[in-house]
């Protein structure tokens, strides 16, 4: 499929198929929310219904957090796609799909480790974290390791390596900061990373219970 449709997975244009659409009702905001190791912009999405009164109840996702998972990343540009064909009234969007889009603001991150995916293209198929320097000489942080939740030191050579300290890669700061004004400007009700390994469903967080204790509170807000 990748030979076949390498742009759909590549998504190198995504600011510019996407930007300056507006649709009756509905505002499409596109952020540049920070930048990567290697000074790449990120951006980001905002889908937001005109006319309420009071935040509205919203969804977070974020895609393409590990460099090598490359359905990740196309499953957010795809969300994105559909998105817009609900709000062009397109007769293709029905149902519970509808309803959500109709009834939520979205926060979407279509890809928050660029530089990874990057050399996923160009060096080496497998690569899994960003692509920021150490001391030591090893390179790249599992920004998927890299938030405040269960970290703690370990090996800067292996795949998972947390970083030198919590939200210590630029990706993860400007991750961050987009998801506080998700939750600051709306009703955060859900936030969603979506991966391509293990066909899993894990609730937050994802930590052993040494550092997170299982409640009922982390499934429903």
């Amino acid at each position: 499929v990748i030979s076949i449709f390498p742009d759909d997975f590549k998504i190198q244009n995504i600011n510019s198929e996407f930007e300056n659409q507006t649709f009756t009702g509905y505002n499409i905001s596109i952020l540049n929310i920070g930048k990567t190791w290697q000074n790449t912009a990120i951006p980001a999405f905002i889908f937001q219904q005109f006319g309420h009164s009071g935040p509205r109840k919203s969804i977070g996702i974020d895609c393409g957090i590990h460099a090598r998972e490359w359905i990740s990343p196309a499953i957010c540009r795809l969300l994105i796609f559909e998105l817009i064909q609900c709000f062009e009234q397109n007769p293709n969007c029905d149902g519970d799909f509808e309803n959500l889009a109709n009834n939520f603001d979205w926060y979407i991150i279509p890809l928050l480790n660029w530089d990874g995916y990057d050399y996923t293209w160009k060096k080496n198929r497998n690569w899994r974290k960003n692509r920021s320097k150490h001391s030591n000489g090893c390179v790249g942080v599992d920004l998927n390791r890299n938030a405040d939740v269960g970290w703690e030191s370990d090996e800067k050579c292996t795949e998972s390596y947390r970083g030198p300290a919590p939200f210590s890669e630029p990706e993860m700061e400007a991750w961050r900061t987009f998801f506080e004004l998700a939750a600051n400007a709306s009703r955060l009700m859900s936030y969603i990373t979506v991966h391509n390994f293990g066909q899993r469903l894990l609730s937050p967080y994802a930590a052993p219970k040494r550092y997170q204790q299982r409640s009922h509170q982390t499934f429903f807000f």
